[in-house]
C-alpha cells in the first residue's frame, strides 16, 4: 500500500525540483544534502549530495537545524566562482528535512558594487533609473527622480519633497512592527553599516500598497550626512515567489492527502494523478514566467527582451512541440522556431502606456484534443495576458530608461557645449529619437527691433534663406511668446484661434504644431517649435512635456552663453589691466596654489603662466624663498589678516639684490569664509637706494651742523694736550741740563726738578684723559653712524641714547640740562644707525626749540610686554596746533632759511614705521614738546631671510 503513494510523492518531488530553474536542495536534519536539482548541480557539481550542507554552504549557523520552524522563512547569501545566490529556507516537518530554495542575485550584486564604484555614473544612473531614487535628509525628503513620482504617483518633485516618509507607507509592515519605527532601525543600520537592504510594503498615494526592495546608502552631501534610497517595485517578483511557495506547500500538502488517500486506494490514485498533472502544468508556467521575468531583468535593450523572451513560451503550453510562438512590435517579428500560421491561435495585446504597440501570438500546428474550453485551456489564455502585461511593463520601462538617457544627454549638451550652435546640433538628433523632428526651428526675439532670428531651423517646405530677422507678429511664434505657455494646436484650432483675431495665418498650414516658450528669468526670449504638415496625431501632451524641457535647457545655454561672453569680456579687460600694471600680482586658493598671475609675476620668476598656474610657492620658487612665503600666506589665511607694504629683500635669479613692497589682502566666498588670497609686490629698489641715500644726506648734514661742537670738542683736549706736550719739552731740557752739571748742582736745584718732575706726570696724566676723551668722541660718531652696522641686530636702546647725547652734547650744553630716566628695557631686533639717526633729530630739535637759557630736555625709556617705548620732552617754545599735522611731511620746517632741511622729522617717521612702530607727538606753545616713540617688541625678529613675499 505504501509503494505507490511513494512512487507518486517522487513524481511531484521530481517534477518540481527537475523543473526549477532556480537552485533547490533537499537537505537532512543532520545536515548531509539528499537531492539537488539540476540548477543546483550546476553550481555545486555533481559530488555534491554527498557533502555536507556546511561545506557547500561555508559559514551556515547549524543552529538553523535545531531552531527553524516549519512556518518560519531563514535567508542565507553565499557566493560561488562569480555568482551570489540568496537561499530561503522552510522546514518539512513531514519529511524532516529542509529545503533551500535559490535564487541568483548576482545582478543585484554587481548593481550595488558599481553604483557605489561608479560615481562618475551616478548622475545617469539617477535620471535613467526605472527605480525609485530619493535623497532623504534630517527634515525629510531632499530629492528624487522621476521613477520615484511614477512609481509614487506624484505629479512633481516639489510634491513628494513635501510628503513625510509616514505618507509613503502603511501604518504597519507584515512583521507586525509600525512603518516608520521599523524606518528608523533600517536608517540606522545603514547610517553603521555604509548600506542596508531590506524588503517592505510601501504605499502610493492613491492609497495602494506594494511590495518594494529597498538599498539605503549613506552619503555625504555637502558636508551633511543624508540617505540614498533606491526603492524597487517588486510586485511581480513577489507574486512568483508566492507562486513558488504555493508550489512548496502544495507538495508538501499533497504529502498529509497521500496519507489520508490510505484509506481509499482508488480515491488517493485518482487524487495524486490529478495532483501530479496540475503540479506539472503549474510548474511549467512558473518556470516560463521566471525565465521571461529573468529576461527583463536582465537584458540591457528591448531587441534582447523580445527575442529571448520569445524562445521559452512554447514550453509553458499543454503541448509545447506543436507549439509556436510569434512577438509582433514596432514593426518587426521575433519567432520561436520556424514559424506557421494555422487556424489553433491565442493572442494578446502588448499594451504600453495605455496604447497598443504589438501583440504577443500562439499556434498550435495541428488540432489539439477537444476540451470543454477548446484547445487553449483557460491558465494558458491567462499565461498569455501575464506575458503581454510584463513585455508591455518591460517596453514601458525601456523607453523610460531611453527617454531619460536622451534627456540626460540633451541636459548634458546644455551645460558642456562651448555655444548656442553645436549644443542645437546635438539637441536636434537626439530630439529626433523622442519626438517628430522633420519641421523643428528655434526662434530667438529681440526686444529693440521686434524682429526674430533663427539660430537653426529645419522645414520641408519652407526655405531658411529669408529666415534671417522677421516680423512674425501673429504668428503662433509670436503667441507662445507672448502667452508665456507652451502649445499644441491642431490645424482646426488654428483656424479657429486665426478667427478671434489672436494669430494669423503665415507660411504653410501645419497639420499639427507644438511649441514651448523660451524663458529667462521674468523675460520670455522666443519660441521652440516642431509642426506635422501630414500626422495630425504626431504629437502628445507628452510631446509637449518633452519639448518643453528641451527649451527650458536651450534658454539655459543661451544664458550661459551671454554670461560668459560678458565674462569673457571682462577677463579680457581684467587681463589686459593687471598686465599692464608694473607691479606683481597675484592670486592663491586657499590651498596655496596659484590661480591668476600677471606677466609682471612671470618676468620675476623667470616662468611662463603655464608652469606657474595650479602650482604653489614651492613649486615656483626655492625652497627657502618658499618657506617664508607659505609662513606668511598662511598667517593672512588663517587669521584673516592683511599685510600692508612690507618691505623686504629680493635676491633675483642673476644674483642682484632687489628691494619690494609687499601686501597681501585675503579673499573671501559669498559666505565670508576665507577662500584664498590676493597679492601685490612692486619693485622699489631705486626709491629704498634713493631713501637711503636721503636719509645719509640728512645725517650728513646733521653732521655739518655738529661739525663745529665736534672741532670745539675735540679741540680743548688736543689745546691742552699741546700745550701740555711743550712744557714737558721744557722741563725736559732742564733735566738734561741737571744731568749734565749734575757736579756744580745744589740743593735747591734737586728740590726744582723733582717740582719738574711732578708736573711733568701731571702733564701726562692730563694728556692721557685729553686723548682718552678724544677716543671716546671719535668712538660715539662711529657708534652714531654705524657705518660697519648697516644690517640688523640685537641692540640696546639706552646705549644707543647715550652714544646720540655724546655726539650732539655740543648742541644741547649750552641751551639745557639733559635728564635721563632709562629703564631696564630687553634688546631690540632693529638697524640701530637708523634709530640712532631719529634720536639725534629729535634731541638736535628739542634743543633749537629751547630759547631761554637753562631749559631742560627729558628722556626716558621703559617697555611693556609688547613694546618698548622713547619718550624725548623739551620745555621749549611749542608747535602750534596747526603745523603738528605738517610736521612729517618732506621739506616742512619752522627754521630759519640754512638751518635746517625739513626732512628730518619725515625721515624719523619712515624709520619708525619701518621698524613697525609710530611716533606720537603732544605739543603746547610755550610749554614744550613731547615726541613718544612706540617699538614693537613682537613680529619684528627677521633673523630669517628677508625676501620678497609673493
Amino acid at each position: 500500500m505504501n509503494i505507490p503513494q511513494i512512487d507518486n510523492k517522487l513524481q511531484i518531488e521530481a517534477a518540481f525540483m527537475q523543473n526549477n530553474p532556480a537552485p533547490v536542495m533537499q537537505v537532512s536534519l543532520d545536515g548531509y544534502v539528499k537531492v539537488l536539482n539540476p540548477a543546483a548541480l550546476e553550481i555545486f557539481g555533481k559530488e555534491a549530495p554527498k557533502e555536507s550542507i556546511f561545506i557547500l554552504l561555508p559559514g551556515l549557523d547549524k543552529s538553523i537545524f535545531r531552531d527553524i520552524g516549519s512556518e518560519k522563512l531563514t535567508q542565507y547569501q553565499i557566493t560561488v566562482g562569480n555568482r551570489s545566490f540568496l537561499f530561503t529556507i522552510r522546514k518539512d516537518e513531514k519529511t524532516d528535512s529542509l529545503y533551500f530554495f535559490g535564487a541568483d542575485i548576482t545582478e543585484y550584486k554587481q548593481a550595488d558594487k558599481k553604483l557605489q564604484a561608479s560615481e562618475n555614473k551616478l548622475r545617469t544612473l539617477y535620471e535613467s533609473s526605472s527605480d525609485a531614487i530619493m535623497l532623504l535628509g534630517e527634515k525629510g525628503f531632499i530629492n528624487c527622480n522621476a521613477a520615484t513620482l511614477k512609481i509614487f504617483g506624484c505629479a512633481s518633485s516639489e510634491e513628494f519633497c513635501s510628503k513625510h516618509p509616514a505618507d509613503l507607507s502603511p501604518p504597519t509592515q507584515p512583521c507586525g512592527t509600525d512603518s516608520i519605527t521599523l524606518a528608523m532601525e533600517q536608517i540606522a543600520i545603514a547610517d553603521k553599516n555604509g548600506s542596508n537592504r531590506f524588503e517592505g510594503v510601501h504605499k502610493r498615494l492613491d492609497g495602494n500598497s506594494f511590495s518594494a526592495e529597498v538599498l539605503l546608502t549613506a552619503i555625504c552631501l555637502d558636508e551633511k550626512n543624508v540617505i540614498l534610497a533606491t526603492v524597487r517595485d517588486i510586485t511581480e517578483r513577489k507574486r512568483a515567489e508566492e507562486n513558488q511557495k504555493n508550489l512548496t506547500e502544495l507538495l508538501i500538502n499533497s504529502n498529509d492527502k497521500l496519507e489520508d488517500a490510505l484509506i481509499n486506494r482508488e480515491l488517493a490514485e485518482e487524487v495524486l494523478s490529478e495532483k501530479s498533472i496540475e503540479l506539472e502544468d503549474r510548474v511549467k508556467e512558473l518556470t516560463c514566467m521566471y525565465k521571461i521575468a529573468d529576461v527583463v531583468e536582465r537584458c540591457e535593450c528591448l531587441e534582447q527582451i523580445f527575442h529571448n523572451v520569445v524562445k521559452p513560451i512554447p514550453s509553458a503550453w499543454k503541448y509545447p512541440e506543436i507549439t509556436r510562438a510569434k512577438i509582433h512590435i514596432y514593426g518587426q517579428e521575433y519567432v520561436s522556431k520556424a514559424f506557421e500560421k494555422t487556424e489553433w491561435k491565442l493572442t494578446s495585446d502588448i499594451i504600453v502606456s495605455g496604447e497598443v504597440k504589438g501583440c504577443l501570438e500562439v499556434y498550435y500546428l495541428k488540432k489539439c484534443p477537444n476540451q470543454y474550453e477548446g484547445p487553449f485551456t483557460q491558465d494558458e489564455c491567462n499565461l498569455i495576458n501575464n506575458i503581454t502585461q510584463a513585455l508591455g511593463k518591460a517596453v514601458e520601462r525601456e523607453k523610460i530608461k531611453e527617454t531619460n538617457l536622451i534627456l540626460f544627454k540633451i541636459s548634458e549638451a546644455a551645460f558642456s557645449t562651448k555655444n548656442l550652435e553645436e549644443m542645437l546640433k546635438i539637441i536636434y538628433p537626439n530630439l529626433g529619437l523622442l519626438i517628430n523632428t522633420s519641421n523643428f526651428y528655434v526662434a530667438l526675439y529681440d526686444n529693440k527691433t521686434e524682429l526674430y532670428s533663427f539660430p537653426f531651423h529645419v522645414d520641408e517646405y519652407d526655405s531658411d534663406t529669408d529666415l534671417k530677422s522677421l516680423d512674425l507678429r501673429k504668428s503662433l511664434t509670436d503667441y507662445v511668446r507672448r502667452t508665456a505657455s507652451p502649445l499644441l494646436i491642431n490645424k482646426k484650432d488654428y483656424q479657429r484661434l486665426a478667427d478671434s483675431g489672436e494669430v494669423g495665418i503665415l507660411g504653410t498650414p501645419a497639420e499639427v504644431w507644438l511649441g514651448a516658450p523660451l524663458t529667462l528669468g521674468d523675460n520670455i526670449i522666443g519660441t521652440v517649435a516642431v509642426q506635422s504638415y501630414s500626422d495630425p496625431n504626431a504629437y502628445t501632451r507628452n510631446d509637449l512635456d518633452i519639448l518643453t524641457f528641451v527649451s527650458e535647457h536651450i534658454a539655459i545655454a543661451i544664458e550661459r552663453k551671454r554670461a560668459e561672453d560678458i565674462l569673457s569680456q571682462t577677463i579680457s579687460r581684467y587681463t589686459a589691466m593687471i598686465n599692464t600694471v608694473p607691479a606683481l600680482m597675484y592670486i592663491k586658493d586657499i590651498d596655496h596654489k596659484y590661480i591668476e598671475v600677471n606677466e609682471a609675476f612671470c618676468r620675476l620668476v623667470n616662468k611662463s603662466k603655464d608652469e606657474i598656474i595650479g602650482k604653489n610657492c614651492f613649486e615656483v620658487h626655492s625652497e627657502e624663498l618658499a618657506k617664508k612665503y607659505y609662513a606668511d600666506d598662511n598667517s593672512v589665511m588663517e587669521n584673516d589678516t592683511e599685510i600692508i607694504n612690507q618691505e623686504e629683500k629680493y635676491i633675483e635669479n642673476i644674483g642682484e639684490i632687489r628691494w619690494i613692497s609687499s601686501s597681501k589682502i585675503p579673499l573671501h566666498d559669498s559666505n565670508g569664509k576665507v577662500s584664498g588670497l590676493v597679492g601685490l609686490a612692486q619693485d622699489i629698489t631705486e626709491q629704498y637706494i634713493g631713501r637711503q641715500q636721503l636719509i645719509q644726506s640728512d645725517k650728513l648734514a646733521g653732521i655739518g651742523q655738529l661739525a663745529a661742537g665736534v672741532a670745539h670738542e675735540i679741540n680743548n683736549p688736543v689745546g691742552y694736550i699741546n700745550s701740555n706736550l711743550n712744557t714737558m719739552g721744557k722741563y725736559l731740557k732742564k733735566v738734561n741740563e741737571f744731568i749734565e752739571g749734575q757736579d756744580k748742582s745744589t740743593s735747591e736745584d734737586l728740590e726744582n726738578i723733582k717740582e719738574m718732575l711732578k708736573d711733568f706726570t701731571d702733564a701726562i696724566n692730563e694728556s692721557m684723559e685729553g686723548t682718552n676723551r678724544v677716543k671716546q668722541l671719535v668712538s660715539d660718531l662711529k657708534s652714531f653712524s654705524r657705518v660697519d652696522r648697516a644690517e640688523k641686530e640685537h641692540t640696546d636702546i639706552n646705549e644707543g641714547i647715550n652714544t646720540t647725547l655724546n655726539v650732539v652734547r655740543n648742541e644741547i650744553k649750552y641751551k639745557a640740562e639733559v635728564k635721563k630716566e632709562l629703564g631696564e628695557i630687553p634688546e631690540l631686533y632693529c638697524m640701530p644707525n637708523q634709530l640712532n639717526q631719529v634720536f639725534m633729530n629729535l634731541l638736535v630739535n628739542s634743543a633749537h626749540a629751547i630759547e631761554k637759557e637753562n631749559g631742560l630736555i627729558t628722556i626716558k625709556t621703559w617697555a611693556d610686554d609688547g613694546n618698548i617705548y622713547i619718550s624725548i620732552a623739551d620745555d621749549g617754545v611749542g608747535i602750534p596746533e596747526k603745523n603738528i599735522k605738517k610736521l612729517f611731511e618732506p621739506f616742512f620746517t619752522t627754521k630759519d632759511v640754512g638751518k635746517g632741511t625739513g626732512l628730518g622729522l619725515s625721515l624719523s617717521y619712515d624709520i619708525i614705521k619701518k621698524h613697525k612702530g609710530f611716533i606720537n607727538v603732544r605739543s603746547e606753545v610755550g610749554v614744550g614738546t613731547e615726541f613718544t616713540i612706540t617699538l614693537p617688541l613682537e613680529g619684528i625678529d627677521e633673523r630669517k631671510t628677508e625676501s620678497v613675499t609673493c
